[in-house]
């Protein structure tokens, strides 16, 4: 079992857990305990899946689209990290939160997942 923990500073190695082709059919938010949860499938070489969840702690905010503009799509295309800038900016209370950052995945239908956090857990599940 894989278990992968980032934070503000760790967080470009995210890239290394090639998440390019996941699919994403499901996201779970826990308003009261500021956690979401995405689980993902992964593509095998042998056209099998590995099935992994990725969890924000500490979600400050979260935006996401469902306008798919490029047509339909559940899978990831890309995955972005951010210092956050631009939502803290308009967040008022979190400007001097220096843990945050923001991680951002593309879908292949043009949607973006936005998400406000200082800590993100990935982890395989087993079956």
């Amino acid at each position: 079992m894989t278990i992968s923990t980032f934070n503000k500073h760790t967080i470009y190695k995210i890239q290394d857990l090639n998440l390019h082709d996941a699919e994403i059919a499901k996201i779970t938010c826990d308003y009261n305990m500021h956690r979401i949860e995405i689980p993902v499938k992964l593509c095998r070489d042998n056209n099998s899946y590995k099935e992994a969840v990725i969890i924000f702690e500490d979600v400050q905010y979260a935006d996401i689209s469902f306008y798919e503009p490029w047509g339909a799509g559940i899978y990831i295309n890309e995955v972005n990290v951010n210092d956050g800038t631009d939502i803290i900016n308009r967040l008022v209370e979190y400007q001097r939160n220096s843990e945050s950052f923001c991680l951002s995945i593309l879908l292949n239908s043009g949607d973006r997942i936005n998400i406000l956090t200082s800590k993100v857990i990935y982890s395989d599940i087993q079956k």
